[in-house]
This record gives structure tokens, C-alpha cells and sequence, in this order.
């Protein structure tokens, strides 16, 4: 397994929080809501790559 580039971590945490802020279930809520549900949902999903990507590289080192 490899280690994934930083340019598509952040490339996958700006996709996923564009798809969470054209669902459904988004559409009616104001603008700062959906900027903050944006910055939370990329930071959530940074966090989460980050993890996997450390996990891999631990795994690979031990």
C-alpha cells in the first residue's frame, strides 16, 4: 500500500464536502449554515484521510 499524495487528500475533503452541501437534505438551510456545515464537514473528512494515511504509513514502518 502507499501513502496518498497531500494534494489528493485535500482534493477528496473539498469533493466530499461539495457533495454534503448539494444533497437533499441541505437545500434549505441559510448561507452561513451551509458555509459552516462545509468547513466542518472538510475538516472531518481531512481528519479522517489523515488517520488512514497515517494508519497505512504505520503499518508500512512496523
Amino acid at each position: 500500500m502507499q501513502l496518498m499524495n497531500p494534494a489528493s487528500i485535500i482534493g477528496i475533503a473539498i469533493g466530499a464536502s461539495l457533495f454534503t452541501l448539494i444533497s437533499k437534505k441541505n437545500k434549505d438551510k441559510t448561507k452561513l449554515r451551509k458555509f459552516g456545515l462545509f468547513v466542518a464537514s472538510f475538516f472531518g473528512v481531512l481528519v479522517a484521510l489523515l488517520a488512514i494515511n497515517f494508519g497505512i504509513y504505520y503499518f508500512q514502518r512496523y
